[in-house]
């Protein structure tokens, strides 16, 4: 993904939440496959920065799937730039059944249990 001046924090680098919400994008980029016909929520993502990111030159990730459960997917994967290992991350996905798109206005509604099984 190409960088630029926006996605900078005070110091000039690029920002931690912009690469952790590129992160977040990229899992499910990998886990898009084991979907079929379901969708998945983010439950977890720890993130481990490592280097600076530079504003400017594009960052990419790559990453794996560890475990597939019924219901759950762990991966993990690395965050670089120009060969520079920028982030390493771990995440848990949660598949969920696929609800149409909401309309009108795009607000979806809450589900309507809070309770995980």
């Amino acid at each position: 993904m190409e960088t630029d001046r926006r996605h900078s924090n005070g110091l000039g680098y690029i920002h931690g939440g912009f690469i952790m919400s590129f992160i977040d994008m990229a899992m499910f980029a990998f886990i898009f496959r084991q979907l079929e016909n379901s969708a998945a929520v983010t439950l977890s993502c720890a993130t481990d920065f490592l280097s600076a990111g530079i504003v400017g030159k594009p960052i990419e990730a790559s990453g794996e799937i560890l475990k597939e459960t019924g219901k759950m997917l762990f991966v993990r994967g690395l965050v670089k730039q120009e060969g520079v290992n920028v982030a390493s991350f771990t995440g848990t996905m949660r598949k969920i059944p696929r609800v149409p798109r909401p309309q009108g206005d795009g607000a979806a509604s809450r589900p309507q249990s809070n309770q995980v099984d």
